[in-house]
């Protein structure tokens, strides 16, 4: 008796691969070591929220901090706040590192930004007092 597999006997099928079984194992062995190697791809990756940085940083006699430090984005424009152009000879930075330019706000001492619009957020960074604590993130 034949079996068909894939248009092919099961009998010319055998003479040309080796058994039905080896090809089954094989493939299954496989599948098997794929899974394993995603799954340690996956688990060597740190979520977002371990990446957050939180500085103070003042500006001195620049003026206010928009005149050292670009807002850009806002959820006007379906964005997160996040920080353009950052002049660092005008920021002293006392605690952490300084943010860089696309880092992602989320706080200014201790009050949420994310999901307000531009204008709100400038609001708030307005509202507070040298030295400012930002907490901010790296995109990606």
């Amino acid at each position: 008796m034949r079996v068909f597999f894939y248009g092919v006997s099961f009998i010319s099928r055998k003479r040309l691969f080796g058994s039905f079984e080896d090809d089954i194992w094989r493939h299954f062995l496989t599948r098997l070591l794929k899974g394993l190697i995603m799954s340690k791809t996956l688990k060597k990756k740190k979520h977002w929220s371990s990446k957050v940085q939180e500085c103070a940083v003042s500006w001195g006699n620049a003026g206010e901090l928009s005149a050292v430090l670009e807002i850009l984005g806002g959820a006007e424009h379906g964005e997160f706040p996040h920080l353009g152009q950052v002049l660092s000879d005008a920021l002293v930075c006392h605690v952490g590192r300084l943010p860089g330019p696309g880092d992602v706000l989320l706080e200014v001492k201790g009050t949420p930004v994310s999901g307000l619009t531009n204008r709100d957020t400038l609001a708030v960074i307005r509202h507070f007092r040298e030295p400012l604590r930002l907490k901010t993130v790296k995109p990606g």
